[in-house]
């Protein structure tokens, strides 16, 4: 399957068997019809009508149709950047999640809602994939604009139906921390302050956070920090050294390090393709 020229491309597919491919942008798969075996990352499951997922970038896969009912697959393949240009190099379904300008809450969803199979019991989602169809491909003025509303609407619904399965994982501390950490994000110590004011130890509060949300404090801090970096670098004339500091490092040189380790740019790299 080819990477679409296009930010977003509409496509449905009527084939018993699809080939392991490879991807190089996001999909939503969508099972229109009938049933199938689907190999995704090398795991096998099987897939029926009103299923559907979201992959991440690289991620390999396969159809192979079970029974004679035709196998439908509607697919939505599509570059983060047409949710918001800060997401130009994002490569994966969650830090899109995370992103300000959906901001879930991680505490209320698997930590990777990517790959992970859904049902459209409603059958919502499959009437906003159709209305997503007609208008990329009658391709009237503003329709860009509309799929990007309808995406997002998908990604909210989905987020949802993710947030209620997993209602029961919700933690109160961790929970306490996210919203903490969302408001007071440049603060030093973080972890300390919360811990104090949860009347919990630090060593605790930070084992019972790695244990919800299968990462470090340390490693979640980074992404909120440098989540709030790009969207002020994208959406301001600030200089690089006051985003550092606005975002919460006061060392300029650290910040440039973990900048260009998670998106292989440095700051003022970033800012110069956003605007080009």
């Amino acid at each position: 399957m080819h990477q679409p020229e296009e930010a977003i491309n509409m496509s449905v597919c009527n084939s018993k068997n699809i080939h392991l491919h490879n991807h190089n942008f996001l999909e939503l798969a969508y099972v229109a019809s009938g049933n199938a075996t689907h190999i995704l990352n090398g795991k096998k499951t099987v897939i029926k009508k009103g299923n559907y997922l979201f992959m991440d970038y690289n991620a390999n896969h396969a159809y192979k149709q079970l029974g004679t009912e035709p196998l439908v697959i509607i697919n939505c393949l599509f570059k983060p950047g047409i949710i918001d240009k800060t997401l130009k190099h994002c490569r994966n379904f969650h830090e899109i999640v995370n992103h300000y300008t959906l901001k879930f809450n991680p505490t209320t969803m698997n930590p990777n809602p990517a790959n992970n199979i859904f049902y459209d019991e409603s059958g919502t989602i499959g009437q906003i994939l159709q209305k997503m169809i007609t208008e990329y491909n009658q391709k009237e003025p503003g329709y860009l604009e509309l799929l990007r509303c309808h995406l997002i609407e998908l990604i909210v619904i989905t987020m949802r139906q993710a947030a209620h399965s997993n209602a029961m994982i919700i933690d109160s501390v961790s929970d306490y921390v996210i919203k903490y950490t969302a408001d007071n994000f440049a603060e030093k110590n973080i972890l300390s302050t919360v811990s104090k004011k949860l009347n919990f130890s630090t060593a605790y509060v930070s084992k019972k956070f790695k244990t919800v949300m299968k990462t470090s404090f340390t490693e979640y801090l980074q992404t909120v920090r440098l989540s709030e970096s790009c969207r002020l670098l994208a959406n301001t004339d600030k200089k690089v050294l006051d985003i550092a500091q606005c975002v919460g490092y006061s060392d300029m040189k650290f910040f440039n390090y973990i900048f260009k380790k998670y998106f292989g740019l440095t700051p003022r790299e970033y800012r110069r393709n956003f605007n080009e």
